[in-house]
């Protein structure tokens, strides 16, 4: 029986791999198509992660494999009293793994500008009901850098092709 995960997690890299690509061999590109393309990628990775949970718990023939978003939930749904499968406990400890997530995070959930007293206070006064500040000041997330997501998806790449070749082997 195949895994109907595997053919999603490879087609969630080679996606992530055409966007890296992409920027390398643009340099020119305006910061704000950059920045898109490596959003783009970070998306793309952050759900290739998140599909190979998925193809792990298919492998182990788990329960309600599409509830698994994160290595925690995959934990969570080892029957109890088992022993963690190694590519299960491999998982807790890379922490690149968690840096994606907690960098899609960022993305997803970006955090509000941050209003002093005194705007409040002057915006209401004059009955001003919105100004566009520019960029949000201390509250921006940090912009993606080529070199982390090259990082993760090497990562990446490396443990999915060890896991997948020790799985064919039995």
């Amino acid at each position: 029986m195949t895994n109907p995960y595997q053919a999603r997690v490879q087609q969630k890299r080679a996606h992530c791999r055409m966007m890296l690509r992409w920027v390398e061999q643009h340099s020119e590109v305006a910061r704000q198509e950059r920045e898109a393309l490596l959003q783009g990628a970070l998306i793309h990775l952050a759900v290739a992660c998140r599909l190979y949970l998925r193809e792990i718990a298919n492998r182990l023939a788990l329960k309600q494999v599409d509830a698994i978003f994160s290595v925690p939930e995959l934990l969570q749904a080892l029957p109890a009293g088992e022993s963690i499968h190694e590519s299960v406990s491999e998982l807790q400890s890379q922490i690149w793994l968690s840096e994606i997530f907690a960098a899609e995070r960022k993305l997803l959930n970006p955090l509000p500008p941050i209003d002093t007293p005194a705007s409040v206070v002057s915006s209401q006064a004059s009955g001003l009901i919105a100004v566009d500040s520019g960029p949000l000041t201390n509250r921006e997330p940090e912009g993606l850098e080529l070199r982390d997501l090259h990082r993760w998806f090497t990562e990446f790449e490396d443990l999915v092709e060890r896991h997948r070749q020790v799985y064919q082997e039995f």
